[in-house]
């Protein structure tokens, strides 16, 4: 799609409402078998118990949309509000050099992302769970607060009460940040802080079905933009999975709030109510994650060529159709394929596993005889068949399909009022399992000239 930002807010509107593709009627799908219509069910007071995670509400709104359970289920968890002043939770003070720096508020410990959308795990499953240290949570080094953006066109899901460093407003209290932004502010709690943890449920595929990608994403960045040849390109990938019994079978996820920074300084957290329970959601998608995906960079002309400008319906490049016979490590007819490279998926800042790589290309050996500039192929693939691509496999995010519609809508106002395209400038390809090839690329063009990189900006 060429218009990001629209596709972003319409994106955040419907995440909670992704369950319309399935049966009012259906139930949550077994996760850790992977057999499908098995039935998954919450967790129950008595693990809560045990394991310290609060049960998810079922019942409420029909067990779909993005919802935050009860205030009964957390007093059954044992979880009580922090204190509305600084500092108010019992244990950890804040600290406040931890507001200092390029950083913003930084952990006492490094820990890693936590899952908040769906995933497929290939060999089992694990139900979706939370464990915050709601108690005794520090405004500014454990959480921040926020609340919803409805501004149409806006960029992310909420409003923030702390600035890009995560600093002028990071002590803001409840009531504060409810002057600041007018409406009722609920806190999120920040990625990589030690004793806060939570986890969508990772989906083991139904039998005999492998990872069938329903769907698969490419970077925006990738089809709206023409990089220069000695920039570094942010390469990002996302393969989804739908279980056979679509409408039956729902994945719980958990909704993340933008808190500050962009890039290197950013940082997301888990929305949490008042009660203590996050929000969350049910879809029939996972991101599929497999350790065996490779990606494929391939020169597909020798010599320097001009870049397009403008989509077409179809996709721009001029090697769709003469360069088309995959030999399984690379591309017949291609001027240079590069050594196969590991496609790593990384859990990224807001809670999704995307398949990433920065290509520094003034460091990228070719041969003497090629020029970077002009067209290259990025092809996504794994060596055993692991994810499945159909000739019914989408191009895009499964929001992608309900948002369609209303984006449509805006991009004809668009092409009407400015004479520009709607289509992308390039257009990512699936070539299915039954013709012999089982992967997913994009053709690119880099240009000659300086600038237009993405200095290798990861997605949210």
């Amino acid at each position: 799609m060429r218009s990001i930002n629209l596709k972003k807010a319409v994106t955040w509107a419907l995440v909670g409402s992704l369950a319309a593709f399935g049966s009012a009627a259906g139930g949550p799908c077994s996760i850790g078998s992977g057999a499908a219509g098995g039935g998954k069910q919450p967790v129950s007071a008595a693990s809560d118990a045990a394991g310290g995670n609060a049960p998810l509400s079922q019942a409420s709104g029909g067990g779909r949309g993005m919802q935050a359970a009860s205030d009964e289920l957390s007093r059954g968890s044992g979880r009580r509000p922090v204190s509305e002043t600084p500092g108010g939770g019992a244990g950890k003070q804040p600290n406040p050099d931890e507001s200092k720096g390029s950083g913003g508020n930084k952990p006492l410990f490094e820990v890693s992302n936590s899952l908040a959308y769906p995933s497929v795990l290939v060999g089992g499953g694990a139900e979706a769970y939370y464990d915050i240290q709601f108690d005794q949570a520090v405004l500014g080094a454990d959480f921040s607060y926020g609340c919803p953006d409805t501004t149409e066109g806006a960029e992310y899901p909420n409003l923030s009460c702390s600035n890009d460093l995560g600093t002028i407003f990071y002590q803001k209290t409840s009531p504060e940040c409810r002057e600041l932004c007018g409406a009722s502010a609920e806190r999120m709690f920040f990625q990589k802080v030690s004793g806060n943890v939570w986890s969508a449920d990772t989906v083991a595929p139904a039998p005999g079905f492998n990872d069938r990608a329903s769907h698969v994403d490419w970077g925006d960045a990738l089809e709206s933009r023409t990089s220069a040849a000695t920039s570094v390109v942010r390469v990002e990938t996302m393969p989804f999975y739908t279980n056979p019994g679509e409408s039956e079978c729902y994945h719980t996820g958990y909704e993340m709030w933008h808190a500050y920074g962009l890039g290197r300084t950013e940082m997301w957290g888990l929305r949490v109510s008042d009660a203590g329970i996050p929000y969350s959601f049910e879809q029939p998608y996972a991101i599929i994650r497999t350790t065996n995906a490779k990606l494929l960079i391939s020169k597909l002309g020798p010599e320097e060529e001009a870049c397009p400008t403008i989509g077409v319906e179809g996709g721009s490049s001029p090697y769709k159709t003469s360069i088309n016979v995959w030999t399984g490590q690379g591309w017949q007819g291609a001027a240079f394929n590069h050594e196969p490279i590991a496609y790593t998926p990384e859990l990224s800042i807001s809670g999704k596993y995307v398949y990433g790589y920065n290509w520094m290309l003034q460091s990228f050996e070719v041969p003497a005889n090629l020029h970077k500039a002009g067209w290259w192929r990025l092809t996504f693939y794994t060596d055993n068949g692991e994810v499945v691509f159909l000739g019914d496999t989408k191009i895009g995010a499964p929001w992608d399909e309900a948002e369609a519609e209303a984006v449509a809508v805006v991009q004809v106002e668009v092409e009407s009022e400015t004479g520009e395209s709607s289509y992308p400038i390039y257009s990512p390809v699936v070539s299915p399992q039954a013709g012999g090839h089982n992967l997913t690329y994009i053709d690119i063009c880099l240009s000659a000239e300086k600038g237009g990189g993405d200095k290798g900006r990861k997605s949210e």
